[in-house]
């Protein structure tokens, strides 16, 4: 098991691309899709819907990585 605490949304999305790339893991588990802040909201510029625009992208390019 691996346990990481990435700082970003867009980090966290950069290593699960990394492990799945590996083709090392047959599950990986996000515990807290809250915790995903995107980078941009934590330099403190808030957009409406900036969280769920990051989640649409990066999960459309997970999808597409393991199909």
């Amino acid at each position: 098991m691996i346990f990481v605490q990435p700082d970003t949304g867009e980090e966290a999305f950069n290593m699960i691309n990394e492990f799945i790339k590996t083709g090392a893991f047959d599950l990986i588990v996000v515990d807290s899709v809250a915790a995903l802040t995107p980078t941009l909201e934590i330099d403190g510029v808030s957009i409406p819907g900036q969280q769920a625009k990051m989640m649409s992208e990066q999960l459309s390019k997970l999808v597409s990585k393991v199909n």
